[in-house]
């Protein structure tokens, strides 16, 4: 098989649903993340609705910026359902009846208790030059059509029979086809300092980093993630060039990081707490319930968070309080305290000021982020002890 022109890819979703913001687009996301991490370059992501016009458009327009055309959505049995039709029309093809498909389809129908029908049966027909990429979970198959250096991938619009045919069959061919360089990341989580600092902070290492490596800021609500990407031919070498650096790199910035993973704060702090066995409690009206959210999204803390009334019976805790702070002349600003509870005794150990961020939304996910820091560094703190 050909290695393909470039591995340079074009995400396309298709589907009104889309397009009108009636549905999240999650598929788009987990295929650029998919597919940047296995070495391919996404160069764009197009939606289009179900129309013929719209969709041919973006064909045109994905094939003249990449090589690969990685689509989801409109492979339905229903009349709005226009991706096989016209790939088919793009690639000069016809659609035929692909008895792996059925034979497929007959056996879904009879797991499930149900007859074939014809709309169902619809779906086995795919184009003479496409391979067939089977739908292990759903009707819906997949497809593979290469030709004249281009490549179309289309799949599923459902996202867990996308992502299954992503993981088991697509991402394994471009592998072999594309010959890709796989890349490498390491990652730095940090929160409370601002991007420019940052950059200052790591302006002389950044400036002589190797050119086959790549460093990525990637802002958001309160946090920082750095992202340090290589690669090369040779996996191994790649992983110990990007280790190298990335060692070089946390002496400087390991104040300000919680994580050297891809990880969300409370996936750091939650099990912490959990695992050093204190209780939770918070008053929190400041981030308007937003904390206490992001601490049960952490499997284990549904048991260790607590009505801060429990706490004068607690052997053992933390309680956080965030509170209107005292008037300043230019800004408005907020307190978060943290108490150790201590068999039922409740003393304070940290205090914080910050600033009140005029929307609402930033304010409270700022207050919510500053609290969790400031718990995984007391503990931190305890432990040192």
């Amino acid at each position: 098989m050909k290695k393909l022109i470039s591995n340079r890819v074009c995400i396309l979703t298709i589907g009104d649903e889309i397009l009108f913001g009636q549905i999240t687009d999650t598929n788009s996301a987990f295929l650029a993340s998919s597919l940047s991490a296995a070495g391919l370059e996404v160069v764009m992501k197009l939606v289009a609705g179900d129309t013929r016009e719209r969709i041919l458009d973006a064909f045109a327009l994905g094939f003249e910026r990449a090589d690969i055309l990685v689509i989801t959505g409109g492979l339905g049995p229903t009349s709005d359902d226009l991706t096989k039709p016209l790939l088919a029309h793009w690639f000069h093809d016809r659609l035929e009846l692909r008895q792996q498909a059925l034979d497929h389809l007959e056996v879904l129908m009879k797991k499930r208790g149900r007859e074939m029908s014809e709309m169902t049966r619809s779906q086995a027909f795919l184009p003479l030059k496409a391979e067939y990429l089977e739908n292990e979970i759903g009707t819906a198959p997949g497809m593979w059509i290469q030709e004249n250096g281009k490549v179309a991938v289309a799949l599923p619009g459902v996202p867990y029979e996308m992502k299954n045919l992503v993981l088991r069959q697509v991402l394994p061919r471009l592998q072999e086809r594309v010959g890709l360089r796989p890349a490498v990341h390491a990652w730095f989580r940090t929160v409370g300092i601002p991007e420019s600092q940052l950059a200052q902070k790591i302006a002389g290492w950044e400036k002589q980093l190797p050119p086959d490596l790549k460093l990525a800021y990637l802002p958001s609500g309160g946090q920082v993630k750095l992202r340090l990407t290589g690669q090369g031919d040779d996996l191994r070498e790649t992983e110990a060039l990007v280790k190298k650096e990335a060692d070089k790199l946390f002496p400087l910035i390991a104040s300000d990081v919680y994580a050297r993973e891809d990880m969300e704060l409370e996936e750091v702090v939650c099990p912490m707490m959990i695992s050093g066995g204190y209780d939770f409690f918070a008053e929190d009206e400041l981030s308007k319930g937003r904390l206490n959210s992001m601490v049960l999204r952490v499997p284990g803390m549904e048991k260790r968070i607590k009505p801060v009334s429990e706490a004068v019976h607690c052997p053992k805790g933390i309680l956080l309080r965030m509170v209107p702070g005292p008037e300043e002349a230019d800004h408005p600003t907020q307190v978060i305290e943290l108490m150790e509870v201590n068999g039922g005794i409740i003393r304070p150990a940290e205090k914080k000021l910050m600033r009140i961020f005029q929307q609402p939304e930033i304010n409270q996910n700022m207050v919510s982020l500053q609290a969790l820091n400031m718990v995984r560094l007391w503990i931190l703190g305890q432990k040192a002890k």
